[in-house]
């Protein structure tokens, strides 16, 4: 130690002791740092994966939990089975096609259907494998006299341009001519006979094979 105007004091070179231990001091607090700013970035990866992972496994339990409502909403499709699909693309939307399963449900839950008048280029029927939003089996025929119930305002299908589409009555002409509108379209109401009208159906999947699965509308 050196002693100035009779004050003693530790002083140590440069480089000397306390430098070196203050150095270390530094060295070691940075470390800390690092090590806690690494086990913080661990952790918040851990977190990531096990938030990517929980919801691939919550989307992996949707899909699951969809194609087991498929599965069982199409319990009743049968291969050769006739059918009507209905259309969701915005140019076909509310049409009923009808169709011949080719196969049954598969593991997607999506049916392998080949359309009665839907028609490809080289002249084929188009066969379509799809997740269908509606699908049902063919209508049962009207019950007789049912046409005496139409007024106006009723609700019923109208065949046109090969599809079954939904219309409304707008008045009886005469005898077994009506006329009608389309129910989703803004067009001038159009005559036709009673052989391209049907009943507006509701089908319950539940009783596929009872009466009661068929509700008119």
């Amino acid at each position: 130690w050196r002693g100035r105007g009779g004050t003693a004091s530790f002083m140590g070179s440069e480089g000397g002791p306390w430098v070196c231990l203050a150095h270390l001091a530094v060295r070691r607090l940075r470390a800390r740092h690092l090590a806690a700013a690494a086990e913080t970035s661990l952790t918040k990866s851990a977190r990531r994966r096990s938030t990517d992972n929980a919801a691939a496994m919550r989307g992996a339990a949707k899909m699951d939990t969809a194609k087991s409502r498929a599965h069982s909403r199409l319990h009743w499709v049968k291969p050769r089975m006739a059918v009507e699909v209905k259309m969701t693309d915005e140019e076909l939307a509310g049409r009923w096609y009808g169709g011949i399963v080719r196969e049954g449900v598969n593991a997607e839950g999506a049916v392998c259907l080949r359309y009665d008048d839907l028609i490809e280029d080289g002249g084929s029927r188009i066969v379509e494998t799809a997740v269908f939003a509606d699908i049902r089996p063919k209508p049962p025929a009207p019950r007789q006299g049912w046409s005496k119930q139409l007024v106006e305002g009723s609700l019923v299908n109208l065949r046109f341009d090969d599809a079954w589409w939904p219309a409304v009555i707008v008045e009886l002409i005469d005898g077994d001519i009506f006329s009608v509108r389309f129910a989703d379209h803004e067009e001038a109401p159009r005559p036709c006979s009673l052989a391209d009208l049907r009943p507006m159906w509701e089908f319950d999947a539940a009783e596929p094979a009872s009466e009661r699965a068929w509700t008119m509308i």
